[in-house]
């Protein structure tokens, strides 16, 4: 996913093209995914660096090493519901593609009982 987005950022270059026209060639390459993402993503602006990133943030590789210390880090923290603990610890389990059994360990290990 990262070259495709490399690929456009040359495209840009070569082709000395504004952010608003960068915005609409990669919102007409977009597909599935990330063409339903799109739909629900609102940028302020047709802003070409602010898609980039956020495409990047949404479904580009990951340092494994960079999610487990993510993961490492996540806690529920003193009164969170349970289901935002586990939307926060989803994220970044569905960014470094953790196994289901993994996924379980982690989520119960900094689970807070008395709540």
């Amino acid at each position: 996913m990262n070259d495709w987005v490399e690929h456009l950022t040359m495209v840009i270059e070569v082709k000395d093209l504004n952010d608003d026209k960068m915005f609409k060639i990669t919102k007409l390459n977009l597909h599935s995914r990330a063409k339903e993402w799109f739909k629900k993503f609102n940028p302020p602006s047709a802003d070409w660096t602010i898609l980039r990133i956020a495409f990047v943030q949404k479904f580009g590789d990951v340092d494994a090493n960079e999610i487990h210390v993510k993961l490492d880090a996540i806690k529920q923290e003193p009164r969170e519901q349970v289901e935002k603990y586990f939307e926060r610890l989803d994220k970044q389990l569905q960014r470094g593609k953790i196994r289901d059994a993994e996924q379980r360990r982690r989520f119960l290990v900094q689970l807070r009982p008395e709540l």
